[in-house]
């Protein structure tokens, strides 16, 4: 698990091993102690970092579409400055 703190929220990036030599990433977001988000899978990776990686950027993507009140993600990248490749 791999964990940030993302304005006011606790991030924790999940990985899961799966049989086939990847891992399954997810994500919790907690606030003050208390669990506000538990995604479900988010996709297989080849590491368990990007594994880990991706659950941390799912939860902050949600957490801004939250706090700044984005209602898709294209939005939200275009106003905080972030891109996808």
């Amino acid at each position: 698990m791999a964990t940030q703190n993302y304005f006011g929220y606790v991030v924790r990036g999940n990985a899961r091993p799966l049989a086939d030599a990847l891992f399954e990433a997810s994500v919790s977001v907690e606030r003050d102690g208390q669990t506000v988000i538990l995604s479900g899978p988010l996709g297989s990776h080849r590491t368990l970092e990007r594994a880990m990686a991706e659950g941390i950027a799912w939860g902050k993507v949600w957490i801004d579409m939250r706090e700044l009140g984005y209602t898709d993600i294209r939005g939200a990248q275009r106003k905080t400055g972030k891109r996808t490749n």
